[in-house]
């Protein structure tokens, strides 16, 4: 729709952030004070695609909190917990 441009945009910064930092965010873009950073996480021995995600709803949230803080700890989560997972037979 009208919007489409616009949502674009957000996805290749995301992408873009994913690409440079190895998670990415949502800053209130889809729901005002609605926060999200997020990692990617490929688990068990079939490299399954998966994500860590961690959400918040708050007034006044610092972004540059969540981008210098939160989003290497998610990270750095995700990155831990497919070490942890690697053995894991993912077979539905």
């Amino acid at each position: 729709g009208k919007e489409a441009t616009a949502i674009r945009k957000r996805f290749t910064a995301a992408f873009s952030d994913l690409d440079r930092f190895g998670y990415c965010l949502s800053l209130g873009e889809y729901q005002r004070d609605a926060f999200g950073v997020a990692a990617p996480l490929r688990a068990g021995t079939r490299d399954t695609p998966m994500a860590l995600a961690c959400g918040a709803a708050a007034l006044g949230l610092d972004a540059d909190e969540l981008r210098k803080k939160l989003g290497p700890e998610v990270k750095r989560a995700a990155e831990d917990l497919a070490r942890v997972l690697a053995d894991l037979d993912c077979t539905p």
